[in-house]
Formats: C-alpha cells, sequence, structure tokens
C-alpha cells in the first residue's frame, strides 16, 4: 500500500481533533451549566450534588469535528442518595430527580429551554452542542464476603445500576493496552476518532450508522495497530472499506491520496499533493460501510451495552 502515513496524520489533527478554541467553548459552557445548577438547587433549597463527573466522548477525547457542531457533552451529576429526599420524607424517585435538575438548571437565559429526556436532562445551544446532564445517586452496601462496596445508580426510568465511568476506564486501559504509541492521544484514540469522521462524511449516512459510544466499542474490538504506519492501521481496523487502487503495484501518491479522499468525503489529501504532473484520475473505489452498520457487525448484546439514542443511555 503506498505509504500516506503522513497525510493521514496531518488530516487527522487539522480535520478530526477539535479545535483548542472549541474545546475551551465546552469547557466554559460546561463550567457555567455547574455554576448555573448548584446555584439552582441551592436557591430552591434542594441538595447540592457531590461531584461532577465529564463522560462519554468528551472526557475520552475521541470527539471528531462536525460542520455543524452538533456535538454531544456528557456531565454526571452525582448524588449521595441519602440526600435526594422529597418534602414529605420519601426517597426522590428518578423521574422527580431528573426534574429536579431541570428546574434547578433553567434559569431564564436559554433560547430552547433545557428539557428532561429518558436519561438525563438536556441543554441545548444555539452553536449546535448540547450537554447532557445524566443523575446518579450513591449508597454503599456489602457483598457477598462483608466488604463495603459502593453502588453507583442512574436516574432512568427507574434507578439502574449503571455508571459511565467505568466506559471511560475501559476505553483508557484499552488505548494504553493496545496502542503501539504514546503520542497525540496514542494511536487507537487516532484511530477511533478518524472512524467516528468517516461514518458522518455522508449526509445520507446520518441515522443509518452506529453511534459514537457503538463505533468506540467496535473500533476497539478490530484495530489493526502499526508502530510506523497511520494508514496501516486504519486500513486495517476498516476491514477493505479501500478495495483499490491502494495495493496496485503501479500505484502512485496522487492515486492513493485521491482514494482517501473518497473515503473521507474530503479534498484534504488531493490538496497536500504538489507535483505538476497530470495523472489520470483513479476509478471510485468501493466503500464497504456494512460493519458500522446498525444491523451489521455487532451482536444484539454488544449493542446494547453501548447503545445511547437521543436522550441518552449512560451503560
Amino acid at each position: 500500500m503506498h505509504d500516506c502515513s503522513t497525510d493521514v496524520l496531518a488530516y487527522h489533527d487539522d480535520k478530526v481533533t477539535l479545535p483548542t478554541k472549541d474545546q475551551k467553548n465546552m469547557k466554559a459552557r460546561r463550567e457555567a451549566n455547574r455554576t448555573r445548577l448548584l446555584k439552582g438547587l441551592k436557591d430552591k433549597d434542594n441538595t447540592a450534588p457531590r461531584e461532577f463527573q465529564n463522560q462519554g466522548s468528551y472526557e475520552m477525547k475521541t470527539m471528531a469535528q462536525h460542520l455543524e457542531n452538533d456535538y454531544d457533552i456528557d456531565d454526571g451529576v452525582y448524588f449521595n442518595r441519602e440526600d435526594l429526599i422529597g418534602p414529605r420524607g420519601g426517597e426522590l424517585t428518578a423521574l422527580q430527580t431528573r426534574q429536579m435538575l431541570r428546574d434547578a438548571v433553567d434559569d431564564g437565559s436559554f433560547s430552547v429551554p433545557p428539557k428532561v429526556c429518558n436519561n438525563c436532562v438536556r441543554v441545548q445551544y444555539q452553536a449546535g452542542y448540547h450537554v447532557d446532564l445524566p443523575a446518579y445517586r450513591r449508597f454503599v452496601e456489602k457483598d457477598a464476603f462483608d466488604n463495603e462496596v459502593a453502588i453507583n445508580e442512574l436516574a432512568s426510568s427507574d434507578w439502574k445500576r449503571s455508571d459511565a465511568r467505568d466506559v471511560t476506564r475501559w476505553f483508557r486501559n484499552e488505548n494504553i493496552k493496545q496502542s503501539p504509541d504514546a503520542k497525540n492521544g496514542r494511536q487507537l484514540r487516532r484511530i477511533t476518532r478518524l472512524i467516528k469522521m468517516f461514518a458522518k462524511s455522508r449526509p445520507s449516512w446520518e441515522g443509518q450508522s452506529l453511534n459514537g459510544f457503538g463505533i468506540t466499542k467496535l473500533v476497539t474490538e478490530v484495530y489493526t495497530m502499526n508502530e510506523t504506519r497511520e494508514d496501516t492501521a486504519l486500513y486495517g481496523t476498516m476491514k477493505a472499506i479501500l478495495d483499490r487502487p491502494l495495493f496496485e503495484s503501479d500505484c502512485t501518491r496522487e492515486k492513493a491520496l485521491k482514494c482517501w479522499d473518497k473515503v473521507f468525503a474530503t479534498i484534504f489529501f488531493s490538496e497536500r499533493f504538489k507535483s505538476k504532473s497530470d495523472c489520470a484520475a483513479t476509478n471510485e473505489s468501493p466503500i464497504i460501510t456494512s460493519g458500522l452498520l446498525k444491523s451489521h457487525g455487532n451482536t444484539s448484546e454488544s449493542r446494547e451495552a453501548v447503545r445511547k439514542e437521543r436522550g441518552g443511555r449512560y451503560a
């Protein structure tokens, strides 16, 4: 395969990784929401959370750029179970807890009021992205060996044992264990971002490909590392998304870069081609996407473990 490793890395750094400005804006909105939520809870004489915790692709640092800024920022709100008590002395239900968060964060300054979703409270911004606030309650119980174990439950349709921090820890461990390098976030994380970018590179694919958690899990399962070739690692992970002309014996740099353009529906790679020679255009390369479609490439059990539809699912 013609060596386009440097070009794939450049595409990742320039067009896939979130710009520092966007990252700072997201962090500022997250902090503003936390301040707003704490004030709202205090003003309404409700208990303060024990902690906040970043979650999802924001915390795993696997977000990819989006032209319409459709980013999902997950910020978990954790309470002690004994503090979630209603006015009559009973424990707050999962729905009551989400409603409490919604009422606290809604200070009237939003053009679109925060809403209660199935598994979180969603704060929508005009910039395009939104912040999801899943609520958890924490308590301690003893296991079969009489050891105290901390339990976290998500405020969903009911209280369900769940903690998205487990997913973050899992990915971080896999990223360290599987990646051959320690630079720029490590290769597994970079390949995950690239596959996410590929999955949303065509508007017609919207709603048909796996969600972010699904893609992350799938990439982690099939990732093919290569210490010296970023393009080979990406190709191996994509499992024959490109069929030709990358492996032709007469493949040129221009042909190879045009083929990567077709993968990501961009002209980034061709623009990097500096030669003035008038080479023949490549044929359209077949793109095999079944591994990223919702109905393929994953068992129902694995899809359920990472599914996060509109309204949120936090595993």
